[in-house]
Protein backbone atom coordinates (compact mmCIF):
# COMPACT_ATOMS: atom_id res chain seq x y z
CA UNK A 1 0.00 0.00 0.00
CA UNK A 2 1.77 3.24 -1.20
CA UNK A 3 0.65 6.94 0.25
CA UNK A 4 -0.38 9.78 -2.17
CA UNK A 5 -0.33 13.42 -1.57
CA UNK A 6 -2.97 15.23 -2.00
CA UNK A 7 -2.86 19.08 -3.75
CA UNK A 8 -4.75 20.84 -1.06
CA UNK A 9 -6.17 24.31 -3.28
CA UNK A 10 -8.21 26.24 -0.66
CA UNK A 11 -9.01 25.68 3.23
CA UNK A 12 -12.14 27.65 4.59
CA UNK A 13 -12.09 28.60 7.72
CA UNK A 14 -15.56 28.49 9.95
CA UNK A 15 -14.45 29.76 13.69
CA UNK A 16 -16.43 29.00 16.87
CA UNK A 17 -15.19 29.50 20.21
CA UNK A 18 -13.77 26.08 22.24
CA UNK A 19 -13.01 27.62 25.60
CA UNK A 20 -9.67 29.24 26.03
CA UNK A 21 -8.64 28.31 22.93
CA UNK A 22 -9.68 29.18 19.40
CA UNK A 23 -11.00 26.71 17.13
CA UNK A 24 -13.92 25.25 14.52
CA UNK A 25 -14.29 24.08 11.37
CA UNK A 26 -12.67 24.06 8.19
CA UNK A 27 -13.33 23.02 4.18
CA UNK A 28 -10.33 21.52 3.23
CA UNK A 29 -10.75 21.24 -0.54
CA UNK A 30 -7.90 19.34 -2.60
CA UNK A 31 -7.32 16.46 -5.81
CA UNK A 32 -5.13 14.50 -6.81
CA UNK A 33 -4.45 15.68 -10.45
CA UNK A 34 -0.76 14.49 -11.58
CA UNK A 35 -1.01 11.93 -9.31
CA UNK A 36 -1.69 8.27 -10.10
CA UNK A 37 -4.53 7.14 -7.31
CA UNK A 38 -5.14 3.08 -7.41
CA UNK A 39 -7.98 1.95 -5.64
CA UNK A 40 -7.96 -0.14 -2.62
CA UNK A 41 -4.13 -0.25 -2.57
CA UNK A 42 -3.76 3.27 -1.74
CA UNK A 43 -3.86 5.62 0.65
CA UNK A 44 -4.32 9.58 0.15
CA UNK A 45 -2.79 12.18 2.47
CA UNK A 46 -4.11 15.42 3.00
CA UNK A 47 -0.41 17.37 4.45
CA UNK A 48 3.37 15.51 4.32
CA UNK A 49 3.32 16.00 1.03
CA UNK A 50 1.90 16.84 -2.21
CA UNK A 51 1.12 20.88 -2.76
CA UNK A 52 -0.27 23.68 -1.09
CA UNK A 53 -1.63 26.11 -2.95
CA UNK A 54 0.38 24.54 -6.38
CA UNK A 55 3.75 24.81 -4.16
CA UNK A 56 5.16 21.62 -3.29
CA UNK A 57 5.27 20.59 0.53
CA UNK A 58 6.22 18.76 2.89
CA UNK A 59 4.33 20.61 5.83
CA UNK A 60 1.44 18.98 7.73
CA UNK A 61 -2.29 20.02 7.08
CA UNK A 62 -1.75 21.03 10.42
CA UNK A 63 1.09 23.75 9.58
CA UNK A 64 -1.22 24.61 6.32
CA UNK A 65 -4.05 25.76 8.32
CA UNK A 66 -1.50 27.56 10.17
CA UNK A 67 0.23 29.22 7.26
CA UNK A 68 -2.87 29.68 6.07
CA UNK A 69 -4.90 31.35 8.59
CA UNK A 70 -1.60 33.89 9.75
CA UNK A 71 -2.23 34.33 12.96
CA UNK A 72 0.34 32.58 14.30
CA UNK A 73 -0.87 29.94 16.26
CA UNK A 74 -0.02 26.64 16.66
CA UNK A 75 -3.10 24.10 15.10
CA UNK A 76 -4.09 21.11 16.15
CA UNK A 77 -6.49 18.93 13.61
CA UNK A 78 -9.43 17.24 16.05
CA UNK A 79 -11.01 15.14 13.94
CA UNK A 80 -12.81 14.56 10.48
CA UNK A 81 -16.16 15.58 10.24
CA UNK A 82 -19.23 13.78 9.66
CA UNK A 83 -18.91 11.71 6.20
CA UNK A 84 -17.17 13.14 5.71
CA UNK A 85 -17.97 14.77 2.52
CA UNK A 86 -18.82 18.39 1.82
CA UNK A 87 -18.41 17.72 -2.18
CA UNK A 88 -17.09 14.71 -4.09
CA UNK A 89 -14.49 15.29 -6.70
CA UNK A 90 -14.17 14.58 -10.31
CA UNK A 91 -12.41 13.06 -12.53
CA UNK A 92 -14.06 11.88 -16.00
CA UNK A 93 -11.30 9.07 -16.25
CA UNK A 94 -11.58 8.01 -12.92
CA UNK A 95 -12.49 4.43 -12.80
CA UNK A 96 -15.95 3.27 -11.14
CA UNK A 97 -16.52 7.04 -11.44
CA UNK A 98 -16.96 9.80 -12.14
CA UNK A 99 -17.39 11.13 -8.85
CA UNK A 100 -14.61 10.74 -6.30
CA UNK A 101 -15.98 10.26 -2.53
CA UNK A 102 -13.76 10.38 0.63
CA UNK A 103 -13.90 7.50 3.01
CA UNK A 104 -12.43 6.27 5.68
CA UNK A 105 -10.82 9.77 6.69
CA UNK A 106 -8.50 9.88 9.95
CA UNK A 107 -6.20 12.28 11.77
CA UNK A 108 -2.66 10.69 11.33
CA UNK A 109 0.39 12.99 12.76
CA UNK A 110 -1.18 16.19 12.31
CA UNK A 111 -2.27 15.04 8.70
CA UNK A 112 -5.85 13.35 7.23
CA UNK A 113 -5.70 9.84 5.60
CA UNK A 114 -8.69 9.05 3.62
CA UNK A 115 -9.52 6.37 0.96
CA UNK A 116 -11.35 7.15 -2.89
CA UNK A 117 -14.73 5.91 -3.13
CA UNK A 118 -17.84 5.71 -6.13
CA UNK A 119 -20.31 6.66 -3.19
CA UNK A 120 -20.09 8.14 0.05
CA UNK A 121 -20.39 4.98 1.92
CA UNK A 122 -19.77 1.85 0.16
CA UNK A 123 -19.34 1.30 -3.16
CA UNK A 124 -16.25 0.45 -5.00
CA UNK A 125 -12.73 1.98 -4.97
CA UNK A 126 -11.61 4.44 -7.30
CA UNK A 127 -8.68 4.74 -9.04
CA UNK A 128 -7.49 7.29 -10.68
CA UNK A 129 -4.92 8.83 -13.72
CA UNK A 130 -2.77 11.91 -13.63
CA UNK A 131 -5.26 13.56 -15.63
CA UNK A 132 -6.22 16.68 -14.38
CA UNK A 133 -9.83 16.52 -12.20
CA UNK A 134 -12.60 18.41 -13.46
CA UNK A 135 -14.06 19.08 -9.89
CA UNK A 136 -11.86 18.88 -6.67
CA UNK A 137 -13.13 16.50 -3.46
CA UNK A 138 -13.81 18.53 -0.25
CA UNK A 139 -13.64 17.20 3.25
CA UNK A 140 -14.02 19.33 6.48
CA UNK A 141 -12.04 19.05 9.63
CA UNK A 142 -12.05 20.11 13.05
CA UNK A 143 -9.16 22.03 14.68
CA UNK A 144 -8.24 23.81 17.66
CA UNK A 145 -5.62 26.79 17.35
CA UNK A 146 -3.45 27.67 20.45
Amino acid sequence: MATKFANVKSIRFDEFPMGTERGGIATVTFDLSGTVYTGGADTVSLGGGGTDGGVSTSATLASILSTRARDGKAYTIQGVAGSPNVAPGNQSVATNGPLIYAQSAAVSSSNVTLNLFSLPAGGSAITTTTATWERAAQIAISFTAA
